[in-house]
């Protein structure tokens, strides 16, 4: 008699949960094959690049001179971290024989989806079904995470790991057995590969586990403690300890903690901080932060832990603060600790009246109408459909040379659809939108070596954002005007109407 309504409970628990991943997906899918310049692309069109760059080097009958400009455009990126998503990418586009860029998001839906599904087996796990799925709706329909887990970037991919990581080591933690040890361990180490900046989180987050559920001593005389440890750490070491012609150990310490250590000391960094807090709901934050303390153990110690780990993140490196995708996995962060209220919601309301619980239901069905509303602003503009056929015509009409200039996405845009290289012009001084005077007392002779320097090698300039006025008015007054549109402007380097002194 008791396994009919039981069976009958999981059936509309397992429905009501593939009806919200269906209802995240589909807000996903907004815009879904358009650019990717809307958001951090930058480095999206640079993950493109090399992703292409790998489906050219695999492609049996590709044309030899595509191939070496693909691989050419390729190299030009440096080598942050293993490049497994591009690959994936890659090789998907091996398979339907042909490049296509949306596969990208596609994958990086998937992963965050699979984030999200094991981050509902965690939570419930602990807290059971409603608690989990409540907790459930922030990193489905946030329209932070909605936006960003559609991205070309490693750190969707990462933050999945970490997801799956975690779960392990959860049910590692309360049965302890090789196997589930060594699981753990993989994948928190591969969540590591994948982004170094990832230890961060797999260190205290394990840490915090470990030292609620066992304490100290007892932790560090297991011997499966340190198996977990030590695969966490060895996997990601036999890629960024191991010296390569691609990659220098310690590139990221010179990179991104020595020039920022100095930023300690300077109170807008901590506000700067705190307005990057606002992308989760500051309020959901604090709030998240107050109901931790209500977890069990084990997920408490976790989310400390993970609360600990991003501290120490952001003291550490500019990250978290001057890019948005950085702090990523905070949205699971939070949603652990959103998890506690939703646990006590749960336990209060179940025990009022059935018009209370439909209220709270029709509250969150507001909540997660409106966050997919937010998120639809987002991903629908701006609209950026007509990129692609720009770059590829502008590219076609320019005339052959060394390009330096000034592009949009730091001049990634036309390396993707334009197939063309065009080095990065830095300047100074702060984007001008006046109209362009060629008055040469507008620079000296300071601005023109600086400018001589940046450009020397350089046959062309181009612009297709707004310059610096100095930048402009040497080019002005110097540099005779050969190409011009709506949106680009290209200066002959080579053929000066009044050689730059």
């Amino acid at each position: 008699m008791t396994e009919t309504p039981r069976r009958n409970t999981a059936t509309l628990q397992t429905l009501f949960i593939l009806a919200l991943f269906a209802a995240g997906l589909a807000v996903r899918l907004i815009g879904f094959r358009n650019p990717p310049g809307d958001i951090e692309g930058w480095r999206q069109f640079a993950s493109a690049c090399i992703a292409r760059g790998m489906y050219y080097d695999m492609l049996p009958d590709a044309d030899p001179d595509r191939q070496q400009q693909a691989a050419y455009l390729a190299a030009t990126f440096g080598v942050q971290e293993p490049r497994v998503f591009e690959r994936v990418v890659a090789l998907t586009n091996l398979i339907f024989h042909t490049e296509l860029l949306w596969l990208a998001r596609a994958w990086a839906i998937a992963f965050w989806l699979t984030g999200c599904l094991f981050f509902f087996l965690l939570v419930r796990r602990a807290l059971g079904f409603p608690a989990a799925a409540l907790a459930l709706l922030y990193p489905l329909f946030l329209p932070y995470a909605v936006a960003y887990s559609r991205t070309f970037l490693p750190d969707v991919l990462m933050v999945a790991l970490l997801m799956v990581g975690f779960w392990s080591a959860h049910r590692w933690i309360e049965q302890p057995c090789w196997r589930r040890a060594l699981l753990a361990g993989v994948v928190l180490g591969l969540a590591i590969l994948i982004k170094v900046f990832a230890v961060f989180f797999v260190g205290f987050g394990l840490a915090g586990m470990l030292l609620a559920e066992r304490g100290l001593r007892r932790s560090l005389a297991e011997r499966q403690v340190w198996l977990v440890a030590g695969l966490a750490l060895l996997i990601p070491a036999l890629y960024y300890l191991v010296p390569r012609a691609d990659f220098t150990p310690g590139g990221y310490f010179q990179t991104f903690v020595l020039p920022f250590t100095s930023r300690l000391l300077d109170w807008e960094f901590y506000l700067q901080w705190r307005n990057r807090l606002t992308l989760f709901n500051l309020g959901l934050v604090v709030v998240s932060l107050l109901f931790t303390f209500l977890l069990p153990k084990a997920l408490r110690g976790l989310t400390l832990g993970l609360w600990g780990g991003y501290l120490v993140y952001g003291m550490v490196l500019a990250g978290p603060i001057y890019h948005k995708y950085y702090s990523l996995s905070v949205v699971f962060i939070v949603a652990l600790g959103l998890a506690g209220l939703a646990g006590h919601l749960y336990d209060v309301l179940r025990q009022q009246k059935l018009v209370w619980r439909l209220a709270l239901a029709a509250a969150l069905l507001f909540v997660i109408a409106d966050s997919s509303f937010q998120a639809r602003k987002q991903l629908r503009s701006p609209d950026l459909s007509g990129e692609p056929a720009f770059w590829a015509e502008l590219s076609a009409d320019l005339p052959d040379g060394r390009y330096i200039g000034v592009a949009e996405d730091y001049n990634t845009r036309m390396q993707y659809y334009g197939w063309r290289f065009i080095a990065f012009y830095s300047y100074p001084g702060e984007a001008d939108l006046s109209t362009p005077e060629a008055d040469p007392e507008r620079f000296n002779s300071q601005d023109v070596a600086y400018f001589l320097t940046r450009v020397e090698g350089s046959d062309y300039f181009i612009a297709t954002t707004p310059i610096d006025r100095v930048t402009k008015n040497i080019l002005y007054y110097h540099y005779p005007l050969v190409r011009s549109g709506e949106r680009y402007w290209v200066f002959d380097l080579d053929n000066p109407t009044q050689p730059p002194e």
